[in-house]
């Protein structure tokens, strides 16, 4: 059964407990959703895990040997879940008499900002690790986002095959 929603589940799971074990900061609003990540509202700090598309393709069976699928491929068809995580901060903003806000508090805001994409990627190397053998992960890039409007954060695109209903625990 195709399952996408299992997954992100698992995926979202697994970061809070990494970041809880490590006793990293991590904001409290954390959620599931589906939709591209620029299209979502950022109206505070948050940990998202969103489906952003699905995809059929080929197992590695079909595709091993340079050669062509055969008659029976179409039951080694599988299909890809792309999600993008998530993870935005508040940040210093010029207050309501146009003063910028003091150096210490955007070196403080830098130095948290820059600890996420490496914390984040621990997270899903570490779930990634975990996760059943028949799955196969693609971790993507930590792209940042502003900070604009009051709001920075990374985004983190994680590939699955095949998306399948697997228990939390594992199979």
């Amino acid at each position: 059964m195709i399952d996408a929603a299992a997954p992100a589940v698992r995926l979202l799971v697994a970061v809070v407990a990494h970041f809880d074990d490590h006793d990293w900061d991590l904001p409290e609003r954390r959620y599931i959703a589906a939709g591209q990540q620029q299209t979502l509202a950022v109206d505070d700090e948050h940990l998202c895990v969103s489906l952003i598309g699905m995809t059929p393709g080929a197992s590695d069976a079909t595709t091993k040997g340079g050669g062509y699928p055969s008659k029976g491929a179409s039951a080694a068809i599988v299909a890809r879940a792309a999600y993008m995580l998530r993870l935005m901060r508040c940040v210093a903003v010029i207050d309501d008499d146009g003063c910028p806000p003091p150096a210490e508090q955007i070196h403080a805001d830098g130095l948290r900002l820059l600890a996420d994409p490496g914390r984040l990627l621990d997270a899903v190397y570490t779930w990634a690790a975990a996760e059943p053998h028949n799955l196969t992960v693609t971790i993507g890039q930590v792209d940042p986002v502003g900070p604009e409007g009051g709001m920075a954060g990374h985004l983190l695109a994680v590939t699955l095959a095949p998306v399948q209903a697997v228990p939390i625990g594992g199979p």
